[in-house]
């Protein structure tokens, strides 16, 4: 998911689609990696009420997470799926697996175990109560940069993540593991927003508590077209169609959509609002291919391409003459 290598995109990431304050039943998200030497490592988890696909599936109870209370009574089990999967390439590493699962929260549970019938695998006392967490300030810095800082507490170390959330709700992850309390946020890679926020999502690897920032202003980005075909300096033959197709993308690699796209081949319109289209009577020599992203007439974005059309050989000059001789059609000039 991810032009700039770091994009988390999914609304189960998205503390604010969570609504714990409003959740009497939240769960943890509980996630990791288990090595073929039933070494686990733990990677930081928060509390969600919103799961945005499915959950994962139950495995058979070989490996069990569980929920206790403080005299170590179970208040609520589940049983991971493990499933390993060897290294890339094979052979480079030993096998593993990725393991997540959505632990409802007990009131009362004070602990987390996983295990593996009586082989400790990780343990880490459950909070009672989640952090808590304000922003203090929120500072535009200029059109593409915003500082946010913000005050936490909690009983245990914490560390925060950073996300960015767009006017249409999409959610970008700008950093993570962070356990200062302010950030500096570059957006210039990411979709503008005319009410942006920065969220602030504190967790001490279960227990968490979110925060959004005041709303500002981040600029527009023009959009991407791409031309996927023809090629730059392709060299196509004579009398046959031209396939055309292409796309526009957002900053964020998000297709737009297609009905402001306009096709041109040599300054005429050859189709409107399609990513795929055909050109056809066009005569030996250089020509130039256009796709432009035009929403309500306005131009944005701007793809061109030159091609060639190659010159006809001796036997298809002679065919077209005998065509025009007998009244059939031919290409036009």
């Amino acid at each position: 998911m991810d032009l700039s290598g770091q994009l988390e995109l999914s609304k189960e990431c998205d503390p604010l689609m969570a609504s714990v304050l409003s959740n009497p039943a939240p769960l943890i998200r509980f996630q990791g990696v288990l090595w073929e030497n039933m070494v686990f490592d733990h990677l930081p988890g928060w509390e969600t009420g919103y799961i945005s696909v499915q959950r994962p599936p139950q495995g058979d109870g070989t490996y069990l997470l569980e929920l206790r209370a403080d005299d170590g009574a179970v208040l609520v089990a589940i049983s991971p799926r493990v499933s390993f999967r060897g290294s890339c390439p094979p052979g480079s590493g030993p096998d593993f697996a990725d393991i997540l699962a959505y632990v409802p929260l007990h009131p009362d549970g004070r602990e987390l175990l996983f295990r593996r019938a009586d082989l400790e695998l990780f343990r880490a006392p459950v909070a009672a109560a989640s952090p808590a967490l304000s922003i203090d300030e929120t500072t535009p810095l200029d059109e593409d940069r915003v500082r946010v800082s913000w005050s936490a507490n909690h009983l245990t170390p914490l560390t925060f993540q950073i996300l960015y959330i767009t006017d249409d709700d999409r959610v970008f992850s700008l950093a993570r593991g962070l356990t200062e309390t302010m950030f500096t946020a570059d957006l210039r890679g990411l979709p503008g927003s005319s009410n942006g926020r920065l969220g602030v999502l504190a967790t001490d690897g279960l227990r968490s508590a979110y925060a959004p920032s005041e709303d500002f202003r981040i600029t527009d980005k023009p959009p991407i077209v791409w031309i996927q075909t023809p090629g730059p300096d392709d060299t196509l033959p004579a009398d046959q169609p031209v396939n055309l197709s292409g796309q526009v993308l957002d900053v964020a690699g998000f297709s737009l959509p297609d009905e402001p796209l306009v096709w041109y081949v040599d300054r005429e319109i050859v189709a409107r609002g399609t990513r795929l289209a055909i050109a056809s009577g066009l005569q030996p020599g250089p020509h130039q291919v256009r796709l432009e992203y035009a929403p309500e007439g306005r131009t944005t974005a701007v793809g061109t391409v030159e091609i060639r059309i190659a010159e006809r050989s001796p036997d298809q000059e002679e065919f077209l003459r005998l065509l025009a001789e007998v009244g059939g059609p031919t290409p036009p000039s």
